[in-house]
């Protein structure tokens, strides 16, 4: 749950990943506009800047690459108050 309004999300990771695609979306399924860098370096920690997001559900889905080209891919959602 965020209390503050917030105009970011953030990936992190256990080990160094390449975040190939970030995704924001609304409870009533409306994509947020996410800008965020496709990565050209591993990293674990990565952050993509969002409008000020009204209170409500959202769900962020991401994909990333390993260093040995394996394919990941994830969901994890948050309230917005």
């Amino acid at each position: 749950m965020v209390m503050e309004p917030t105009r970011h999300v953030e990936v992190n990771f256990d080990m160094p990943m390449k975040l190939i695609n970030l995704k924001v979306i609304g409870a009533d399924g409306t994509p947020v506009a996410v800008d965020y860098e496709r990565a050209k370096e591993a990293g674990t920690h990565f952050k993509g800047m969002t409008p000020v997001l009204l209170p409500g559900n959202y769900t962020v889905h991401w994909k990333a690459v390993g260093d040995d080209g394996h394919m990941m891919d994830g969901t994890f959602g948050f309230m917005q108050h």
